[in-house]
C-alpha cells in the first residue's frame, strides 16, 4: 500500500492518458509467451540441471541433486558446496516436495525436456535405506582424509603420544588397502610401464600424511602423495616431490579412494594429456597365476593383458592424433555470445561475462596441461588456459590453477574445440556460479565492428540537415569574400 499511495499521482496521470485517448492501445491483445525457462528453484546448484532424485542434507538446508552432491562429496568429503564449516554427517533425506514441484512444472510444460535429461521420466527416488548406505561412504571417506590430515601432524609432533588421536588416525591409515592396482589406457607405451600392482610400503615415513607405495617386480617405480594435492606415480628418485609421470588432482586419503581424473605426461615438453581410463582399485587378492615379481604388463593375466596391448596401441593412435590437434590448433580464438532469453538473473551475468568477450592469441611457447595458454588481444593481464580437466578464463595470476571468472568442464585439445554440450559457467560475487549456455569459443579473430546503416525514417531529415549545413557555410563563405572586397 505504500507504494501505491506514493505512485498514486503518476498512476492518476497515466490512467487519464489512457482514458482520454492520448496513449493507444493495439486493437488486439498480444498473447504473453509462454516461459519454458527452467526455473532457479527446481534446478540443482551443483550440476545446473532439474531435479530428478532431489535430497537434502540434515545438516544443511539445501537441495541437491543426489549424484551431483554425491560427486562433489566423494572429492571433498562432508564439505559444504556453498563454502563454510565442513558438515558432522552425510545423512540425506528425500526431498519428497521438490519432487513433486518438477512434476507439477512438466505437466504445465508438456512438450519440454529438461536440459540434461535423456527423457521426461525422473526415474525413481533414492530410499532411506540407499541414503544410509551412500552416507556412511562418505563418512568413511572423510575419516580417512582427516585421519591422513592428522598423521601428519603426528609425524611432525615431536612429543607425540603413540596414545592419543595421531595414533588412532595412523592405525585408521593402515586399515586400508594394503596394495593397489594401476590400470587402464596411458595413451603413451612409455607410461604403461606405471601401470600395474603396488604394494604399500609401511616401512617407509608417511609422505603429506599418506602411505608411499611400490610397484611389486620394479621398486624403482612408485605411487606417492605430494603436500600439492595430487598423487604421482613416478620413479622412486623422486619420491615426495611434486613430479612424476601419471598425476591426478585429488587429496584422497589413500590410493584407492581417487576419484579425479588422472592425466599422463606426454614426450618431452608436450606437458600432461588427460587419461580418463586410468583408475586405482583396490587389489588385496595379490598376483595373479603365472605372474613373476609382477613384471610385463603389471601382474595382468592373459586376456587382459592383451586387452591393455590392445588399448595401449589405440592409445598411441590417439597420441598422434591429440599432437596433430595441438599443431593445428588456431592462432586466434574468440569468446563470443549473445543472450537469447531472459531468466532471472541474466543481467548480471552477462554483466561479468561481457568483460571476457574477445579475441584471445595463442602463445606457442607456453603450454599449461599439455595445452596452449592464450592472451587477449589488448589485455595482457586475461588469459586462457587448461587445467585438471577444464578450461578457464581468469587473470594472469592464476595461470595454471583452477581460479578463474568463466570455466568450462572439458577436455578438448584447444578451446574451438570444446563441444556444443559443453556450458561455460561464470563466476558470480556471494553466488557462486551460473550457466552461461549462449557461451562459444570459436576460431579466428572477432571481426570488425561495422559502421551501423542509417535508419530509412531518419534519412530525409539527415538529408535535410546536410543541406541546411551546406547553405549555411556557403553563406558565411559569401560574407567573408564581400567582406575582404
Amino acid at each position: 500500500r505504500p507504494l501505491i499511495s506514493r505512485e498514486r499521482g503518476r498512476y492518476s496521470s497515466l490512467h487519464g492518458a489512457l482514458a482520454g485517448g492520448m496513449i493507444a492501445l493495439p486493437h488486439e491483445p498480444v498473447a504473453a509467451p509462454l516461459d519454458d525457462a527452467e526455473p532457479d528453484e527446481l534446478t540443482c546448484p551443483i550440476c545446473y540441471t532439474m531435479f530428478r532424485d532431489p535430497v537434502i542434507p540434515t545438516d544443511e538446508p539445501r537441495v541437491y541433486e543426489r549424484d551431483a552432491l554425491l560427486a562433489f562429496w566423494r572429492r571433498r568429503p562432508l564439505a559444504s558446496f556453498f563454502g563454510g564449516e565442513s558438515l558432522a554427517s552425510a545423512r540425506m533425506e528425500p526431498a519428497l516436495h521438490v519432487r513433486e514441484q518438477v512434476a507439477a512444472w512438466l505437466a504445465a510444460h508438456p512438450g519440454h525436456t529438461p536440459e540434461g535429461w535423456t527423457s521426461r521420466e525422473p526415474g525413481p527416488t533414492s530410499s532411506p535405506a540407499e541414503l544410509d548406505r551412500l552416507a556412511s561412504e562418505i563418512a568413511h571417506l572423510a575419516a580417512v582424509r582427516r585421519a591422513a590430515e592428522a598423521a601428519e601432524a603426528f609425524a611432525a609432533d615431536e612429543d607425540r603420544d603413540p596414545g592419543g588421536a595421531g595414533g588412532e588416525a595412523l592405525l585408521l591409515l593402515r586399515a586400508q588397502a594394503t596394495a593397489v592396482r594401476l590400470r587402464g589406457a596411458t595413451g603413451h607405451p612409455a607410461r604403461a610401464a606405471f601401470t600395474g600392482r603396488y604394494v604399500r610400503r609401511d616401512d617407509l615415513p608417511l609422505l603429506a600424511g599418506r602411505f608411499a607405495f611400490a610397484k611389486q617386480g620394479d621398486p624403482d617405480k612408485m605411487l606417492w602423495f605430494a603436500r600439492n594435492g595430487f598423487w604421482h606415480a613416478g620413479r622412486a628418485a623422486d619420491l615426495g616431490r611434486q613430479t612424476g609421470f601419471l598425476i591426478v588432482a585429488d587429496s584422497a586419503g589413500a590410493p584407492e579412494h581417487i576419484v579425479g581424473e588422472w592425466q599422463v605426461a606426454g614426450p618431452r615438453g608436450s606437458g600432461f594429456v588427460p587419461a580418463p581410463g586410468l583408475r586405482c582399485e583396490p587389489d588385496e587378492a595379490g598376483p595373479d597365476e603365472g605372474e613373476e615379481g609382477g613384471g610385463g604388463s603389471g601382474g595382468l593375466s592373459g586376456d587382459e593383458a592383451e586387452a591393455e596391448a590392445e588399448a595401449e596401441a589405440s592409445g598411441s593412435e590417439e597420441a598422434e592424433v591429440w599432437a596433430r590437434q595441438l599443431a593445428e590448433a588456431a592462432p586466434v580464438v574468440r569468446l563470443e555470445g549473445q543472450p537469447r532469453r531472459q531468466r532471472h538473473g541474466w543481467t548480471v551475468t552477462w554483466s561479468v561475462a561481457r568483460r571476457w568477450l574477445g579475441s584471445y592469441d595463442r602463445l606457442d611457447r607456453v603450454q599449461v596441461g599439455g595445452r596452449h595458454v592464450y592472451c587477449r588481444r589488448g589485455s595482457s593481464s586475461r588469459v586462457l588456459w587448461f587445467t585438471a580437466g577444464f578450461w578457464h578464463f581468469g587473470h594472469i595470476q592464476y595461470l595454471g590453477s583452477q581460479t578463474a571468472a568463466l570455466f568450462v568442464a572439458d577436455s578438448a585439445a584447444c578451446p574451438e574445440a570444446i563441444g556444443e554440450e559443453g556450458v561455460w559457467h561464470v563466476g558470480l560475487p556471494s553466488r557462486g556460479w551460473a550457466p552461461l549456455h549462449e557461451l562459444r569459443v570459436r576460431a579466428g579473430a572477432e571481426p570488425p565492428p561495422q559502421p551501423r546503416p542509417l535508419p530509412s525514417a531518419m534519412l530525409p531529415a539527415f538529408v535535410g540537415l546536410v543541406i541546411v549545413l551546406a547553405a549555411s557555410t556557403g553563406l558565411r563563405v559569401w560574407l567573408g569574400s564581400s567582406s575582404a572586397i
